[in-house]
């Protein structure tokens, strides 16, 4: 019975990372049972056996939550996300969109907060545990940093990789004659956003102003206003540092319906023996909410 089971769960988790990688492709059943070598009807069940939801449901909302985030993060033409993602017309996907997310894709585009109701995370990060979280009052952040821009494609991952990050970490710290207790780095999604589907990521790493003159020379002037945010904590190799923020922004945040509000994501490292060490992370992670 065990290996039944083990045998149905790495067909859905095969089939689950298939469909991530075509999402703007074919997703009929025919197409999918094709690709798989099972009926339509077996595969129907074993798949809602195993998530708990419906094969043509889950496909449909997993298209729904990219264009969810192409509309929060570009300027990309509405018709175009809906031709992207297989609708047939805008008016068919402006009807999907809003009885998924209560909004218009107009609205939700425009809308002054984050709302992350009704996107739907890949299956594999649902079957993961939630992170612990905590709602903190932040105080008020004197800073002084340099951003760097990078670009992202949405299609790819919902944020940037973390070999941009490390290297900007080893660029901006390396020359330090003493590694800082401790360091910021400042994510900005939303200032640099891009007409086609990819968009700009600004990355600072900064220091309390303060800490360090001669880096406070080189950098500009950065307040990071009191506010509440969400905060979670990653212990690990940076390699999984894009996933964990990943589930954030799909699982954690919708699962305790909560609004993100402008401002920096922010990163607070704690360097392990007084080194900077960009392939261990040891670091809060902190999200604007309102």
């Amino acid at each position: 019975m065990k290996e039944v089971q083990s045998l149905r769960e790495n067909v859905v988790n095969e089939l689950v990372h298939w469909i991530e990688d075509n999402l703007e492709g074919d997703l009929s059943l025919d197409n999918i049972s094709k690709r798989v070598g099972y009926s339509k009807w077996h595969l129907q069940r074993v798949f809602k056996k195993s998530t708990g939801t419906a094969l043509g449901e889950y496909c449909r909302r997993r298209r729904l939550s990219k264009t969810a985030l192409l509309l929060r993060l570009t300027k990309k033409d509405i018709y175009e996300i809906a031709m992207q993602y297989g609708f047939d017309s805008q008016q068919t996907f402006t009807r999907a969109f809003r009885q998924n997310f209560k909004l218009t894709p107009h609205a939700y585009r425009r809308a002054e907060y984050f709302d992350m109701y009704g996107l739907l995370p890949p299956y594999y990060y649902t079957e993961q545990e939630s992170s612990d979280l905590s709602i903190i009052n932040l105080e008020p952040l004197a800073l002084t940093g340099h951003p760097h821009l990078t670009q992202c494609s949405v299609e790819n991952g919902e944020c940037f990789s973390h070999e941009f990050r490390t290297k900007t970490i080893t660029s901006r710290l390396s020359s330090l004659a003493v590694a800082p207790s401790r360091f910021y780095g400042l994510v900005d999604y939303t200032r640099f956003n891009e007409v086609d589907s990819h968009y700009k990521v600004s990355y600072t790493v900064a220091l309390e102003r303060d800490m360090n003159r001669s880096f406070a020379l080189e950098s500009e002037k950065i307040n990071i206003e009191a506010g509440r945010y969400a905060r979670f904590t990653f212990n690990g190799d940076v390699s999984g540092f894009r996933d964990f923020v990943s589930k954030i922004y799909l699982k954690d945040l919708p699962e305790k319906n909560l609004l993100r509000r402008k401002g920096f994501d922010i990163e607070i490292h704690t360097p392990i023996f007084d080194k900077i060490d960009v392939e261990y992370f040891s670091c809060q992670y902190l999200v604007p909410i309102e």
